[in-house]
């Protein structure tokens, strides 16, 4: 007797809900428009052009840093161009940040510690020092010596 799958392809379910099947519609649409928008695009920032959506006569570029932002406004006009023939007309062109979904996380650099000498020199003043709270501040302070 065979066996029911224990799984369903995720385009069954798209077919199955009207809603869910025009947000597959819109998403394939979506990525031909950036592959158009991608090719006419110069060569270094089409690389930085992750997403493309155009909705109200306004084709929205979605870059991954502010860097592209202000060299994509410039490129209005000769876009208007080169995607007519393809029949997508646009008004105004807008340019967001999309960052990254895995941003790296910045590498922690250990605290560097102060010198031998200055650890000295903060024990010697922390000795002077009669409030008890930055005396042990000074002490606590005195005991980061870079190895």
């Amino acid at each position: 007797m065979p066996t029911k799958p224990l799984y369903h392809p995720i385009s069954r379910f798209m077919r199955s809900d009207k809603s869910l099947e025009s947000l597959a519609i819109q998403s394939r649409q979506n990525d031909e428009l950036l592959i158009a928008v991608r090719s006419r695009l110069p060569d270094p920032l089409c690389d930085h052009c992750l997403a493309a959506v155009l909705a109200d006569n306004i084709l929205t570029l979605f870059v991954d840093s502010p860097a592209w932002t202000a060299r994509a406004r410039f490129l209005k006009e000769p876009l208007q161009q080169d995607l007519q023939p393809l029949g997508i007309s646009f008004a105004q062109l807008k340019i967001k940040i999309l960052p990254p979904s895995n941003p790296k996380k910045a590498p922690r650099h250990p605290c560097p510690g102060i010198s031998p000498e200055n650890a000295t020199l903060l024990s010697q003043s922390a000795l002077g020092i009669e409030e008890p709270q930055l005396r042990q501040s000074l002490l606590r302070l005195a005991s980061h010596i870079k190895k």
